[in-house]
């Protein structure tokens, strides 16, 4: 007696198996592991220019410049491991520091934030198999988007955020469960609409914005369960001990490093899911 779901399990099985070879194939030969490392020393130069033109973002809208240090903190809170938090309180004092810059400065650092988005575009670019074209005034647009639009994204889900507190506290509306939920999943949203963006809008080749919304979706599980996983790996291990106060840097480091391998895997399963079977099919 034929079992026909039996060979649809199996034929989904040696799709599967072909797809994950294909991808990490690919992760492989694009060298995401060395990029990974670059882009994690690129980033050290712009972490702080990018927490100031957030800061600079809000000035242009005078109501809401205390909004940048929400901003601040809810990127901290929900996007670095719990272990980093005395880097943290140095990247603070920095960020605040780097507010009373003159109109040049600003440009500087605004320039150093868009050399970090070239680096990911070029990296992202290899794994795609093109070159980078010159765009010009779209490039532009890309990167002010990126710039600008994030911080007031992230600024408007704050103010959604305390709007409903407050309804809750002066007992507007109930502390329903899902309230709770939408609240709770604001930083995974957040991830997933960013990693999308930088999937679709950076290459310089056409991606389907499904295919980049679906590898996103994926990219952020992996990415908010690292954190989880990385946290708890160092609150149980002897890392502290052996470096003592120095033990932060290497982690951040470390962090770093791997966000930045699972940004570039999740833009290889974002090629592989646009092409693998497209790939399959010239093999054959």
């Amino acid at each position: 007696m034929k079992r026909p779901w039996f060979g649809r399990v199996c034929g989904i099985c040696s799709w599967l198996k072909g797809f994950l070879i294909f991808g990490y194939q690919h992760f492989d030969s694009s060298k995401c592991l060395t990029s990974a490392a670059a882009l994690t020393y690129v980033s050290l130069f712009a972490i702080v220019p990018l927490i100031t033109v957030t800061y600079v973002a809000f000035s242009f809208f005078p109501s809401y410049q205390a909004m940048g240090l929400q901003v601040e903190e809810f990127l901290f809170r929900h996007f670095l491991p719990d272990t980093s938090a005395d880097l943290i309180n140095y990247l603070k004092t920095f960020a605040h520091q780097a507010k009373n810059l003159t109109w040049f400065g600003v440009i500087f650092l605004v320039f150093s934030v868009q050399m970090m988005l070239r680096n990911i575009e070029d990296n992202l670019n290899s794994i795609w198999g093109v070159k980078r074209r010159p765009r010009g005034f779209l490039k532009l647009v890309i990167y002010w988007l990126i710039l600008s639009i994030g911080p007031l994204l992230l600024g408007v889900t704050l103010a959604l955020s305390t709007y409903v507190f407050s309804l809750q506290l002066f007992g507007g509306i109930s502390e329903t469960k899902a309230i709770k939920t939408l609240l709770g999943t604001a930083p995974f949203m957040l991830t997933w609409v960013a990693f999308t963006v930088l999937f679709v809008a950076l290459p310089n080749s056409r991606v389907t914005l499904w295919h980049g919304v679906v590898g996103a979706g994926i990219t952020t599980l992996f990415f908010h369960g690292l954190k989880a996983a990385f946290t708890w790996g160092v609150s149980y291990s002897s890392y502290g001990l052996v470096y003592g106060a120095f033990a932060a840097i290497p982690l951040f480091l470390l962090w770093i490093n791997l966000t930045w391998a699972i940004i570039l895997g999740g833009a290889v399963l974002v090629f592989s899911i646009e092409n693998y079977q497209h790939n399959k099919i010239n093999r054959s």
